[in-house]
């Protein structure tokens, strides 16, 4: 594998995917035969993918192919010993010797997919025309889950070019509101939520910039005549009145 652009890709491309599966398969395994917490291990590697995009060259330099295997696997190791679980260090000392660093945000992703995959649950991608409120997307869960059979796990993208609604990818499978019955309600409850979600919206816009209602000048002037702030027309009667007997 060339190391001419060793960072690590936002954009997987399919080799990397392909080899990422491979090894997030070992992880999961190792990781379920030393009964370790898999999230906290996905946790790790979401963490290891963020720190090597932020710090400029690390995965250049990490995967030189001026470096000895030796030393590629001497340096991750002082770089994450202590800080990361064992089955992580010994899956980045893999990486480093086989120069394949750059395949580490393509294994967190599949890390990920492995164990929703072992758990029973499904990656579901909804795609609306408008951001999903979080009361909208537990109905669109308990709908997908009625409609699959089994737990979804969603990933939501907004494109406005979607006339309401939503569309569903599930695997290499397309469904949009005009394929079944079951997502066309779906389609139009979620279409409803929605719409109840932008009036919400614009009330509260409209409430924060209506202008605040001023006193009627004549109250204002009955107020003001007492400095008790109990109206004019009751000072004036008792001004009258003459002292008592």
């Amino acid at each position: 594998m060339s190391t001419a652009d060793a960072s690590l890709p936002t954009v997987l491309e399919p080799e990397h995917r392909t080899l990422g599966r491979v090894y997030a398969e070992a992880l999961a395994d190792v990781t379920a035969r030393g009964e370790l917490d898999a999230g906290e291990v996905a946790d790790e590697l979401d963490g290891l993918v963020a720190t090597l995009r932020d710090v400029e060259g690390a995965v250049d330099m990490l995967s030189s192919p001026h470096l000895r295997a030796a030393e590629r696997v001497e340096t991750v190791d002082r770089i994450v010993r202590g800080r990361v679980s064992e089955p992580v260090a010994g899956l980045l000392g893999v990486l480093a010797r086989n120069g394949r660093l750059v395949l580490l945000a393509a294994v967190a992703e599949a890390f990920g997919q492995v164990l929703d995959e072992r758990a029973g649950r499904v990656e579901v991608l909804v795609t609306t025309a408008v951001s999903m409120d979080e009361a909208t997307r537990q109905a669109v869960t308990r709908q997908v889950t009625d409609m699959i059979g089994r737990e979804p796990v969603l990933r939501c993208i907004v494109d406005a070019n979607i006339v309401g609604g939503l569309v569903l990818q599930i695997g290499d499978r397309v469904y949009d509101a005009s394929v079944t019955g079951d997502l066309k309600r779906m389609s139009r409850s979620v279409a409803r939520s929605l719409a109840a979600a932008r009036l919400r919206r614009d009330e509260t816009a409209r409430d924060a910039n209506a202008p605040e209602e001023k006193p009627d000048d004549k109250d204002t002037e009955a107020e003001n005549a007492s400095p008790l702030g109990g109206g004019g027309e009751a000072s004036s009667r008792r001004g009258r009145q003459g002292p008592e007997d």
